[in-house]
């Protein structure tokens, strides 16, 4: 079964995982923008000087730069489907390169996180997955992450009213993952996947015909 030389999804989540709109989980109920469309173009930075980390295999990935990208389809939302990308990423001190294969995140208001198909595919399956392989001496260690739904947490701070950007930062822990080879640390069917670094500020872009236009104010409400 071939396997894939890509790399994860610090999501996870990813990962950073990540990228919406919002307060904190706790109070945050819906996603909002003034886009003048009506939809809106979400857009994630990563903080300078922070990297994302994601613990899994007994050891963590590391991604020095991320960057996630959505869409928002009306003014109001309770979630967002975000994509990212991921660079100058090591794992196990090996320089890895991340793929999100056909999955994607998705953000919701109540602090939650899913690993989710794309439109028309299917995360789930071999080559497809959120994956990363590391080789070094010989060994390799690979790393595949599927579908699930609930990951918890994802706060989100800094506009309560329409008047800017939202910082995102992921406390996500307990995904579940398969470690394969004789490099990783431990292997087999695991669940104590964990991202808990990768702080991104959040900006909202007006969505004219699937065109990113100029800025626009998001919040949580």
């Amino acid at each position: 079964m071939k396997r894939h030389v890509l790399t994860l999804c610090l999501l996870c989540t990813s990962m950073t995982m990540a990228g919406v709109l919002g307060t904190s989980s706790a109070s945050a109920v819906e996603f909002h923008s003034d886009s003048s469309s009506g939809n809106t173009w979400t857009t994630n930075t990563t903080t300078t000087g922070t990297s994302h980390k994601f613990d899994a295999a007994g050891t963590a990935i590391t991604c020095t730069t991320a960057s996630f990208k959505g869409t928002a389809s009306g003014k109001t939302v309770s979630a967002v489907k975000v994509t990212p990308t991921y660079g100058n990423c090591t794992f196990f001190g090996v320089p890895v390169t991340v793929n999100m294969g056909n999955c994607e995140f998705e953000f919701n208001a109540n602090g939650t996180v899913a690993i989710i198909d794309q439109a028309g595919v299917n995360c789930g399956t071999e080559g497809k997955t959120i994956n990363y392989k590391a080789s070094f001496l010989g060994v390799w260690c690979e790393v595949i992450i599927g579908e699930q739904t609930g990951l918890t947490t994802i706060t989100y701070a800094g506009s309560t009213t329409p008047n800017g950007t939202i910082v995102v930062t992921p406390t996500v822990t307990g995904i579940a993952y398969q470690a394969v080879g004789m490099g990783c640390s431990k292997g087999g069917p695991l669940n104590d996947g964990n991202y808990t670094a990768g702080t991104t500020t959040m900006t909202g872009y007006v969505d004219e015909g699937g065109v990113e236009k100029g800025s626009t104010p998001i919040w949580a409400a």
